[in-house]
């Protein structure tokens, strides 16, 4: 599985490939013959974006804000509220730190826009 942005929230690029044990035990295996997994990218363990990463990862964690988003999704689920612009329709994509007091003001003027806007 490849990863991305969320390893530093987007404010430096950092990307990663999760591996299974199974695959693991390959790329080592080969690496005895041909190196440590055969590549060559340029930027591979960059030393700021690893750190920018696990600082991020730190933050995600400590602030629970995973946790935070799948609480907070389930309310604006059952609001019906999930909106973006993809095929004709709105989707929302609210930060990670959004508060349930916050949820009702922005159902609230997601409605007025719409009510504008018929």
């Amino acid at each position: 599985m490849t990863i991305a942005k969320g390893l530093t929230s987007g404010y430096v690029p950092m990307s990663a490939c999760l591996v299974s044990e199974r695959i693991h035990g390959v790329l080592r295996a080969a690496s005895r013959d041909i190196g440590p997994f055969a590549h060559g990218y340029t930027y591979s363990g960059h030393p700021v974006a690893a750190a920018a990463a696990l600082a991020n990862l730190a933050i995600l964690e400590r602030e629970r804000l995973v946790e935070n988003a799948d609480r907070i999704g389930a309310l604006l689920l059952a609001d019906g509220v999930i909106a973006r612009v993809v095929a004709g329709r709105i989707a929302l994509s609210p930060p990670l730190v959004l508060g349930e007091d916050e949820v009702d003001e922005l159902v609230a003027a997601l409605a007025r826009a719409l009510d504008k806007f018929a």
